[in-house]
């Protein structure tokens, strides 16, 4: 992977140039890769409902020769998806389950907490794609306050599941401080 890039491996596996050359247009891979006519016009007509972002990482795991390679298919941007008739906003009805913001609590016992917006890389079957324009997420502390908040005020909750976007992409220290903070709300299981 690093040669497709042209930096040392010691570069190429330093999370943080992955997430600043995350390949976020046709034009990113220009000089590096061929990819389809579909894919070229995809990542420039879908810009505006689904942006692009795929981490160096996982470009170098795409079979380019390979159309259909399943990495592929998952990762790049394709013109069939301005054709979907099927796809919902909000399939898991995240929205009517959210009773404050980012906390989506649909069983009794558990919830997930949306805590970080961000992801290395977008999936094009993402199931949260309605949020892409949304900014100011990534652990936000007046949300994140509100949803210990909301935790720590329903006995019943038991489970966490600390979701996003990727919340591993945040600093250890915001992901120690929820930790923490859940820790201490004495029916979370941790």
């Amino acid at each position: 992977g690093a040669q497709i890039f042209g930096v040392s491996e010691e570069t190429f596996i330093n999370w943080r140039w992955q997430m600043k050359f995350q390949v976020q247009s046709a034009n990113d891979l220009a000089n590096l890769l061929k990819i389809s006519k579909n894919e070229e016009q995809a990542f420039e007509e879908l810009k505006n409902q689904f942006h692009a972002g795929i981490s160096p990482y996982s470009i170098a795991l795409i079979d380019f020769k390979d159309s259909l390679d399943p990495v592929r298919l998952q990762l790049m941007p394709r013109m069939e998806e301005l054709k979907d008739r099927y796809g919902v906003a909000d399939p898991l009805k995240e929205i009517n389950n959210s009773p404050v913001k980012e906390v989506v609590h649909v069983y009794k016992d558990r919830i997930a907490w949306c805590v970080a917006q961000l992801c290395p890389v977008y999936c094009r079957y993402c199931f949260r794609k309605r949020r892409d324009g949304e900014e100011g997420l990534h652990f936000n502390p007046r949300i994140i306050e509100k949803g210990l908040e909301y935790i720590a005020a329903n006995k019943n909750i038991r489970d966490v599941l600390i979701t996003g976007g990727d919340p591993f992409i945040a600093h250890v220290n915001s992901n120690d401080n929820v930790l923490k903070k859940l820790r201490e709300i004495p029916q979370v299981e941790i």
